[in-house]
């Protein structure tokens, strides 16, 4: 998802931008320990266990907005896109 894009609607999200890449990972757990297997063996990886991690890209001045306020800009971006 580009929140940075021209055909964002900035008003759905009260002015939050960012850019939002999934990626699917596959990892195995070998002696207590996990292990990533890249995706061209995960067919025949025994035990192979998978997960879509959520990488969130945002401007500097963002991120200390949002590191410094971010469970009360929760709570009022819940509110204000009703």
């Amino acid at each position: 998802k580009n929140r940075y894009g021209p055909c964002f609607d900035v008003e759905e999200s009260a002015g939050y931008r960012d850019c939002s890449v999934c990626v699917e990972v596959g990892w195995t757990l070998w002696s207590g320990r996990a292990e990533f297997v890249p995706l061209c063996e995960w067919k025949g990886t025994e035990g192979l266990k998978r997960c879509i991690c959520e990488i969130q890209v945002l401007l500097g001045p963002m991120f200390e907005a949002k590191k410094g306020v971010h469970k009360e800009y929760i709570n009022f971006r819940n509110v204000a896109c009703q």
